[in-house]
């Protein structure tokens, strides 16, 4: 029956240790060759013993001999792996800013994102700016695809209105309306007071994460929609962007 080494101590107040290597096992029995003789061992319970092991071998004065383990290996279980690093993802990313130009000037009372007109005849753009966020995280991946947050307001014609989307390639505000890096494209349609993630067109994603386009923006001459700004809702304007890499 194997033992445990504490048992082998006790029954050997002196003893003599060789390496050795196993040549036949048979139950608890263990042949073990040491420097080409061969002798009869058993085993400690921690061990499994296999042909061709290179052991530690420990022998008592009484011609007794106990095969430790195997050199060169733990026979604690190994501890788990780490995680492999994620090969994709979707990241998140929330706009700096948020606000609106009537007639191609900005308007400083609001960060509301508008588009369309009014009945004076006045024409708005909206837009979120997101620093250069975009770009430097997802540098290197590949953008597979992606989705912006919009709430409208509960104001305006009544009814669903279509939100008309370009993407900007500006980092942050500037005094005219954002310079365009995606054309116009017609991404959705929001009731009053409806929020969504409305998906964005294939293209889009990459070039947001290339750098091509920093920021999203509305702009259209039909009907009016206006989506709550940052101040308003915290998500307004939010990004999710797939990747893979």
């Amino acid at each position: 029956m194997p033992l445990d080494l504490a048992d082998v101590l006790r029954a050997a107040p002196a003893t003599i240790t060789r390496t050795g290597v196993v040549t036949g096992v048979d139950g608890d029995d263990v042949t073990v060759n040491l420097d080409g003789g061969e002798v009869e061992a058993t085993h400690l319970a921690a061990y499994t013993p296999a042909a061709q092991d290179v052991v530690l071998i420990l022998g008592t004065p009484g011609g007794t001999w106990y095969v430790l383990g195997k050199l060169g290996t733990n026979d604690e279980p190994l501890p788990p792996a780490p995680p492999s690093a994620p090969t994709a993802g979707t990241d998140v990313f929330v706009p700096v800013e948020s606000g609106t130009y009537r007639d191609g000037v900005r308007q400083p009372t609001t960060d509301d994102v508008r588009q369309g007109g009014d009945a004076t005849g006045a024409v708005y753009t909206g837009a979120w700016w997101y620093a250069t966020t975009p770009g430097a995280t997802l540098a290197g991946l590949t953008a597979t695809g992606g989705r912006v947050w919009i709430d409208r307001a509960p104001s305006g014609p009544a009814g669903p209105a279509d939100v008309v989307a370009y993407l900007h390639a500006d980092p942050e505000p500037t005094p005219g309306p954002p310079t365009e890096a995606a054309a116009l494209h017609t991404i959705g349609a929001l009731d009053h007071g409806q929020g969504a993630w409305l998906e964005l067109p294939a293209a889009w994603p990459p070039l947001l994460a290339d750098g091509t386009a920093r920021g999203v923006a509305l702009s259209t001459a039909g009907p009016a929609l206006t989506a709550v700004g940052l101040s308003g809702d915290p998500q307004s304007g939010a990004l999710e962007i797939d990747w893979t890499e």
